[in-house]
């Protein structure tokens, strides 16, 4: 190798050993201005698992549990949640605009309750199976009856600088009524109180105001959409003319240990008949690890195919629960 040769390699072996010292390092400053980016976007990634087991004396064959709707399988464990979200939360107070939403997959055993029918199982005229929404409805899992995929939450999120400060929600949420929720975080037991289970929404989508009148008291307020079950449970491609109502109203004390949320829906079915409910919690926080609830629902729906004939449906139920 003559010199020329030798210098041109040293050279080479020079820009290649820089470089490899030097790409590195910009990859992990650009990993970290995109972080930074997403922390001062406000952009926030996180999620959760649950599961567990239920043990059932009767050992049912098919492994059902029955009426206990999301701890349903019986004697063996089950994933109940494995969720995953994306969000940009929005203040409730200030003097500027902002803008921001949510969005959340699920896969589990809960999935099946917790997806969006828009519509009744079955046709309220004739009990017809229904021809039941898309919006997550069999996304994965043919192969099994009790695992799938929801999409429980996707909407924008907006807060206005009007009076004391008003949060406007649009697309698909959670429903702010009742106590116990679908979320594992933000219940205290594994099981759930059948009020959950077959008295109240899971979801709405639609629109959903919330407003701070002062430091005790807040309403909210909202329209519903996609669903023939009174504004529950609606989706994004049924039933999106038939349109329904939302409303709440939340009392908190000073001390905040005391709380009480009054809120009800009101909608129609497929066949423009009512369907009517409202809830009733009080909430006390006797010590610091001392929680005490009572929670009442009461509902209403006409001419509902109920299996056996149509006819008038009304449920009540009242849980006391201590934590």
């Amino acid at each position: 190798m003559d010199r020329t040769s030798e210098q041109r390699n040293r050279a080479m072996f020079t820009v290649v050993g820089i470089l490899l010292l030097v790409i590195p390092n910009l990859g992990e400053v650009h990993a970290n201005n995109l972080g930074n980016l997403f922390r001062e976007s406000g952009m926030q990634v996180g999620g959760w698992i649950n599961g567990g087991a239920t043990y059932n004396a009767n050992n049912p064959s098919d492994g059902f549990n029955g009426a206990v709707t999301f701890a349903d399988r019986a004697n063996r464990f089950q994933l109940n949640q494995f969720n995953l979200f994306i969000q940009r939360a929005v203040p409730s107070e200030g003097t500027e605009w902002d803008l921001g939403g949510r969005f959340d997959f699920l896969f589990g055993t809960d999935a099946i309750y917790t997806q969006a029918f828009g519509i009744s199982a079955f046709d309220e005229n004739t009990g017809a199976p229904s021809d039941r929404g898309n919006w997550d409805l069999n996304l994965c899992c043919k192969s099994t009856r009790t695992y799938g995929i929801a999409l429980p939450q996707a909407y924008l999120e907006a807060y206005v600088p009007v009076g004391n400060g008003l949060n406007i929600k649009a697309g698909h949420f959670y429903t702010p009524l009742g106590y116990e929720t679908v979320p594992a975080p933000d219940n205290f037991f594994y099981t759930h109180a059948y009020i959950l289970n077959s008295g109240e929404p899971f979801t709405h989508t639609g629109l959903l105001g919330n407003y701070t009148v002062n430091a005790n008291w807040s309403l909210l307020g909202g329209a519903t959409t996609g669903s023939a079950t009174g504004g529950w449970d609606g989706g994004f491609d049924k039933q999106l003319d038939n349109w329904g109502g939302l409303a709440g109203v939340l009392w908190t004390s000073d001390d905040k240990r005391t709380a009480a949320n009054v809120g009800g829906t009101y909608g129609q079915t497929a066949t423009n008949e009512p369907w009517i409910m409202y809830s009733v919690v009080l909430q006390h926080r006797i010590t610091p690890k001392t929680h005490l609830v009572v929670h009442h629902t009461h509902g209403w729906a006409s001419k509902i195919f109920l299996g056996n004939g149509i006819k008038n449906a009304e449920w009540n139920g009242i849980a006391s629960i201590r934590t």
